[in-house]
């Protein structure tokens, strides 16, 4: 608005402060007198004239909508935020306002305008701006996993390996074997149901995932053949104890140290990942003593080799060779 009336009043400004100091100072004055004049009017009648076209409307509330509120773990939530204005228009506000999960556990934002699933369950997206709110429940379920979307990542046969692989402070050949899972698909899988065999004892299941095992992409899982893992904690990883019909588990995950094959198998029996070692038919690598078989390198690998020629130490339970954390949903989603 003011602009405009400066341009105007540069002319009559021009005059005064560099016309010719002789000029008739009552000339001066009506020029003076004019320019107060006109310079009152114009302020009133533009000020009028834009307080009525240029106010902004005010906003009085913001609405969320989803593309969805119940997906699979494989599929994203797509949302927009609007804001409502007491004029009646409506205005995008997507990229301005604040997005959050309520449990980072189910899904994340990762990206504007989307909920990425990292998991399984029910929680609360929450937007919020300019003081106001507005929330959905979204539920996501994960998938079962299909072959090539889990892989194993490291298998300790030789339980008598130098150190204490489970962490409950003892020593033992069958509770301290272990197999590494790692999910390499770029969703969560829902592990329930699905089983460890081995070559001797194929027919009953080494171990069997109980009910909502759900696995984050980028996340790993280790099974050890018996023992306490209550004292390992890492990034991106969790622990649990092989869980079949032997009473007490007597006799663990029972991977043999000389050769094997171990395979991972969805509940229905379908195959999802395997290894054969050692002196097995379809063996791809040695055996190894006192140390863990490991892919090389972690997760892409396609070969399996001697921990200690690869990684700091026998083995590497719940991290990668060289002791760093799995990359998680976070590295996934963030690349």
């Amino acid at each position: 608005m003011h602009r405009f009336i400066l341009l105007g009043l540069l002319p009559l400004l021009g005059l005064t402060a560099c016309g010719d100091k002789d000029d008739d100072t009552g000339s001066t004055a009506e020029a003076d007198a004019d320019t107060d004049s006109d310079t009152d009017s114009d302020t009133d009648s533009d000020t009028d004239s834009d307080t009525d076209s240029d106010t902004d409307a005010d906003l009085t509330g913001i609405a969320l909508s989803t593309d969805a509120t119940e997906v699979d773990s494989d599929q994203t939530i797509t949302f927009t935020v609007d804001g409502e204005t007491d004029d009646g228009s409506s205005v995008d506000l997507t990229l301005d306002a604040d997005a959050t999960s309520g449990d980072e556990d189910i899904f994340r934002i990762y990206e504007t305008g989307v909920a990425q699933p990292v998991g399984d369950g029910t929680a609360t997206l929450t937007v919020s701006y300019g003081g106001f709110e507005d929330s959905v429940e979204l539920t996501i379920t994960a998938v079962a996993p299909t072959d090539g979307d889990l892989v194993i990542n490291e298998v300790l046969t030789d339980g008598g390996a130098e150190g204490d692989p489970n962490g409950d402070g003892t020593l033992d050949k069958t509770d301290d074997e272990f197999i590494e899972i790692v999910n390499a698909a770029a969703y969560s899988v829902d592990l329930s149901g699905v089983t460890i065999t081995e070559n001797e004892f194929a027919f009953l299941p080494r171990h069997t995932f109980a009910d909502g095992s759900i696995l984050k992409p980028g996340d790993a899982v280790v099974v050890f053949g018996g023992g306490d893992t209550s004292n390992l904690s890492v990034d991106n990883a969790w622990f649990v104890v092989a869980d079949n019909e032997d009473a007490g588990t007597l006799y663990g995950l029972d991977f043999s140290d000389n050769g094997d094959r171990i395979a991972i198998n969805d509940a229905d029996g379908n195959a999802l990942a395997s290894v054969a070692y050692g002196d097995h038919v379809l063996s791809s690598c040695d055996a190894v003593k006192d140390a863990s078989l490991t892919l090389d390198t972690d997760i892409t690998g396609t070969l399996y080799v001697d921990h200690t020629t690869v990684g700091a130490g026998p083995f590497s339970a719940g991290t990668m060779a060289d002791g760093t954390a799995f990359e998680g949903p976070d590295g996934v989603f963030s690349e």
